[in-house]
């Protein structure tokens, strides 16, 4: 499962963004944010808001 894919399923899961981010190996959370909107075109909270 890729970095993108595994960051979404423990967002989903309702895990703390910060800690999603160290544990799927992102420097901070800035760091997958920035990720996470390049990879799938919309925010974490726009994302999180689509459930």
């Amino acid at each position: 499962m890729g970095t993108a894919q595994l960051a979404r399923r423990l967002l989903l899961a309702g895990v703390p963004a910060a800690a999603v981010a160290t544990e799927v190996g992102f420097y901070d959370q800035s760091h997958l944010t920035r990720h996470f909107n390049r990879m799938l075109g919309v925010s974490r909270g726009r994302f999180a808001g689509r459930r």
